[in-house]
């Protein structure tokens, strides 16, 4: 029974048709889980990629305006900002020298994502040793 009554091209026409029809549904919902998701993305997506194809096109300055940015949409918007945004703040400031300003972000990604202590306290311990060895250094 079942399926038998479908001939050779009508069970072609159909499978396709569905096959098609679930790739359009995945699409559209892909599409509305993306806008309308548990996090605000902003550019921070495009902030690393940039940052690793084309690290002269993503200074550490222009990385901190346009994740400060992003972090201020999300607020207004009344969404959490996505995982990792805060640590990569952290990241630029830091490599600009404004070691209380990374600290902060950092922290504050301690905060929202309490899974990312272990991995930021180290930076932040192995950062303070750095600095120590080139204050002796210098």
């Amino acid at each position: 029974m079942g399926f038998q009554w479908l001939k050779g091209q009508q069970w072609a026409t159909m499978v396709t048709s569905f096959a098609i029809g679930g790739v359009l549904l995945g699409a559209m919902t892909g599409c509305v889980t993306t806008t309308s998701g548990l996090y605000y993305w902003g550019e921070y997506e495009n902030v690393l990629h940039t940052q690793l194809t084309k690290p002269d096109k993503m200074t550490a300055r222009r990385q901190v305006e346009i994740l400060e940015r992003d972090i201020t949409k999300a607020t207004q918007l009344g969404q959490k900002v996505a995982p990792g945004v805060y640590a990569q703040l952290g990241l630029a400031l830091a490599e600009l020298g404004q070691r209380d300003g990374a600290k902060a972000a950092f922290d504050r990604e301690i905060i929202l994502y309490p899974e990312s202590a272990i991995l930021l306290k180290g930076m932040m311990q192995r950062g303070d040793e750095a600095m120590k060895l080139q204050g002796v250094r210098q």
